[in-house]
């Protein structure tokens, strides 16, 4: 890709973190390049019944406390930093009766230091696991979830957070990928490799919460598809003249 990279015409990318990384690449894009954030969207439909909802899901989303993951396990995503601050939440907040929903993959080994794992063997059921999920299910969690808490160390777009902000729902997330360019204060940012930091905010969200903040501007799929085809119409007119 690198070797490639100082061919094309024209560079979109897909956040500011991108154009500036290109930039270091390939100095002469600057003037070549703009930023073209992708769309996002939710399935908008909802589930009908209640019951229907708890017969996917192993606990009630109304009436439980939890904090939702959404990613895989690679090492980037950080999941690491996000045990550590659930289970100081947890331990901190004992009323709450606070669980991890995780769209994805258990816990891996990898992931898991000793105390970590011991932890999660003697408070069984205190954490779920997800995985392919229909998107409306997916919106339910976003609904209703106490925080959306996303420490990744990197992304090349990150959708999650937007996913979420969409829904209302409280994020904690590293400034990564397209996440900052987008929701600029609608945020609470955090630094992954501050442990303390992680652990405080997600604990002021959790004993402070708010729902009610203004939905960001986050790009849609038509904003998305109409930037790329006024870009494509720009470059052929460029080449017919």
């Amino acid at each position: 890709i690198s070797d490639s990279l100082h061919h094309a015409d024209y560079y979109a990318c897909d956040s500011r973190q991108t154009l500036k990384d290109l930039s270091r690449l390939i100095p002469l894009s600057k003037e070549n390049s703009s930023i073209l954030h992708l769309g996002t969207e939710m399935d908008s439909s909802t589930i009908s019944e209640k019951n229907d909802l708890l017969k996917i899901l192993p606990f009630d989303p109304y009436t439980t406390n939890f904090l939702l993951h959404v990613g895989s396990a690679a090492w980037y995503k950080n999941r690491k930093a996000l045990f550590h601050s659930f289970i100081h939440a947890h331990a901190n907040l004992p009323d709450h009766n606070l669980k991890l929903v995780l769209v994805g993959p258990e816990p891996q080994k990898e992931e898991l230091e000793d105390h970590l794992n011991n932890w999660i063997k003697s408070n069984t059921g205190s954490i779920h696991c997800l995985q392919n999920l229909p998107e409306n299910i997916l919106g339910e969690l976003y609904n209703y979830a106490q925080a959306l808490v996303f420490p990744s160390f990197i992304e090349g777009f990150g959708w999650p957070p937007l996913e979420a902000a969409l829904c209302g729902c409280p994020v904690i997330t590293s400034p990564q990928g397209a996440v900052k360019d987008i929701l600029k204060n609608q945020a609470h940012y955090i630094n992954p490799l501050d442990q303390d930091l992680i652990n405080s905010i997600t604990l002021n969200v959790l004993q402070n919460p708010m729902r009610n903040f203004s939905i960001p501007q986050i790009p849609s799929n038509t904003e998305c598809k109409i930037s790329y085809f006024e870009l494509y119409k720009k470059l052929i007119n460029e080449l017919n003249y």
